[in-house]
């Protein structure tokens, strides 16, 4: 991964334009209505995006008339979709936020996937033939300064947007373009992870990589030479669980019956995830005697051993219920098969796929739809639903354990990896889903029982801990957690966020009992919550930067004018989502209402 170095130091609190590798951010000042602004336009012959805007005047509807600036990057996408719905919602965040840095950094982070990565195609243009299986409105995602979709990205990048689909129809119809999109791309290929628009763009870079597929006639083929699509083919859960949670959150955020039909794709792809992963369910051994061959093998040449998997399968795994996958969600090799995280995530969006699917499933009858759909829906509802159980089970016993050397003695803890022989792997990376954002993605699970709650609480203390996790790094500008994909002393942004989002959360549960009982808040805080924790974690992105007024992938913990990944757009709707929901709470709002200019209730870092 490129690493850029910025001149600016995160003291300067100054904006300038930056440059780095034929990256640029050009400022925009807002001065107008969205609805009257004109798209971004296009220089002649340099593919480059001269300065357009994306949000409307956020600065006045904020009751001062200062404009925030607003930044693009000039190599992208030529159009931006434009919401007024978006617009609104920005205006009542900034009303709350009282540092005027913390009010650029939401402006430009919170559109960022809207303004540079998102190509919607709302219906089939006039003499193009769709590839089959592709629903329209069409949307796909690039995940920024990579041109390709990953699965796991694009669904993150729009979770800010759901809540406004009842408010504006053409974010309702770019959200249903994605899951369309989604769909299509698990149908291509379920042990993919990121892939190209079409099959007539540029190859991919990974067309050596040597991963295998069984066609329809039995042949085995390679896989990145037999399917265009593909950009990048590491078999990672959680990318199914993503597609799985995008059909979900669009259902909730919309009441939107029509892609979840019988005869419709969605029902064809969680058949096709539910069988994928009952094949990666069984232990290596028992895989290769039942078959002769294993479901997906990937081997890569190179000098970075984590791209690459032993003898093309990864380590050894006993069949326990859970599901074995290949990579982490940071696209890195696994340790041990058994990714407790995504695991839990993908009990979680399983089962309420099938909850979903379930309460539709008595308006389809076999009057309106073929028997053979409306047969094969009800059996998906059925495996889906039991498969989810099942995982979840094996998550609670297998994915917890015992850390001897906590304090008080030995307490239970989510292991981040397992291979259910008995050992396991405690850290935990920056990349979603990890153990650190389990109440993210697996709520239901951490809140099952005061165990699982106190199991979590214990994970928490474990991950943000240089004792006890080894890629918790501590810097003079802040801290939080890495990983081995940019590897040592690199702080992920992302991690701070997901570490403030989870305080968050500890805090709303507070309010909630608070409301429900007198002492509810401070048995609802005995675990963990402080509200100086979330605002330490802005003060701390404020800080790292660089000068951009955007996340990134990772800065170095000693100086974070060295970074990387400058357009992530993954990262910067995670830190827009992340202050919209502070917006929500009492507590969140006290938060965006500080000074963060004076570090004067800053607690001290050694």
């Amino acid at each position: 991964m490129a690493t850029f170095t910025s001149t600016l130091r995160p003291a300067q609190r100054r904006h300038e334009l930056l440059q780095h590798a034929g990256f640029a951010l050009a400022v925009v000042l807002l001065c107008a209505s969205q609805n009257s602004a004109a798209a971004p336009t296009t220089t002649a012959g340099t593919g480059q995006q001269t300065p357009g805007r994306g949000l409307s005047t956020a600065g006045r509807k904020t009751g001062n008339e200062k404009h925030i600036e607003i930044l693009f990057p000039l190599e992208g996408p030529k159009t931006q979709f434009l919401s007024s719905a978006v617009d609104e919602q920005m205006h009542k965040v900034l009303a709350l936020i009282k540092d005027e840095n913390l009010k650029k950094m939401f402006a430009n982070t919170f559109p960022n996937t809207l303004n540079t990565t998102v190509e919607f195609v709302e219906t089939v243009p006039g003499g193009y033939t769709p590839p089959e299986g592709l629903e329209y409105p069409d949307t796909f995602v690039i995940t920024g300064d990579i041109p390709a979709m990953w699965l796991r990205d694009s669904a993150n990048q729009v979770l800010p947007y759901y809540a406004l689909a009842k408010k504006d129809p053409r974010i309702q119809q770019m959200l249903r373009g994605v899951l369309n999109r989604q769909v299509f791309l698990t149908l291509s290929d379920p042990h993919a992870n990121a892939f190209n628009k079409d099959k007539t763009g540029p190859p991919s870079p990974h067309l050596s990589d040597r991963t295998f597929t069984v066609l329809a006639n039995g042949s085995r083929v390679n896989a990145m030479a037999n399917n265009a699509l593909i950009y990048e083919r590491k078999f990672e859960l959680d990318s199914l669980a993503a597609v799985l949670r995008t059909g979900v959150e669009y259902y909730d955020a919309t009441s939107d019956p029509t892609p979840f039909t019988p005869d419709g794709q969605w029902v064809k792809a969680v058949d096709m995830i539910a069988r994928t992963a009952r094949r990666q369910q069984l232990g290596t051994d028992e895989e290769l005697d039942t078959y002769g061959t294993f479901a997906y093998q990937f081997q890569r040449d190179g000098l970075e051993p984590l791209d690459s998997l032993i003898k093309t399968v990864g380590s050894p795994a006993k069949k326990c219920g859970l599901i074995r996958a290949a990579f982490r969600p940071s696209d890195d090799a696994m340790t041990y098969p058994y990714h407790v995280p995504s695991n839990a995530m993908f009990a979680e969006y399983l089962a309420r796929a099938s909850a979903l699917m379930r309460s539709l499933q008595d308006g389809f009858s076999d009057t309106v739809y073929s028997k053979r759909d409306v047969d094969l829906y009800a059996n998906v509802v059925l495996e889906a639903s039991a498969l989810a159980a099942e995982v979840r089970e094996a998550v609670l016993q297998h994915g917890v354990v015992y850390r001897s050397d906590m304090s008080g003695g030995a307490k239970e803890v989510f292991a981040y990896e397992v291979d259910c022989f008995g050992n396991y792997y405690l850290m935990d990376d920056a990349n979603i889903p990890g153990l650190l954002s389990l109440p993210l993605f697996a709520p239901s699970l951490v809140h099952a029982d005061e165990r699982t709650k106190d199991a979590y609480s214990n994970t928490r203390r474990l991950v943000l801990s240089n004792e006890t996790n080894p890629y918790f790094y501590v810097g003079p500008y802040g801290e939080g957690v890495g990983g081995p994909h940019v590897y040592l002393d690199h702080i992920w942004p992302m991690s701070i966020i997901v570490r403030g989002w989870t305080a968050l959360l500890a805090l709303q549960d507070g309010e909630k009992a608070a409301r429900e009982h007198a002492a509810g808040i401070l048995l609802a805080r005995s675990r963990f919550a402080d509200a100086a924790e979330i605002a330490e974690c802005i003060r701390t992105l404020l800080d790292t930067h660089a000068g951009t007024y955007f996340m990134h992938e990772s800065f170095l913990k000693t100086d974070p004018s060295v970074y990387s990944r400058p357009w992530f757009a993954w990262a910067n709707s995670l830190f827009g989502g992340f202050l919209v929901e502070l917006s929500k709470s009492v507590a969140g709002r006290e938060v965006l209402a500080r000074d963060y200019s004076t570090p004067s209730w800053r607690p001290r870092r050694s």
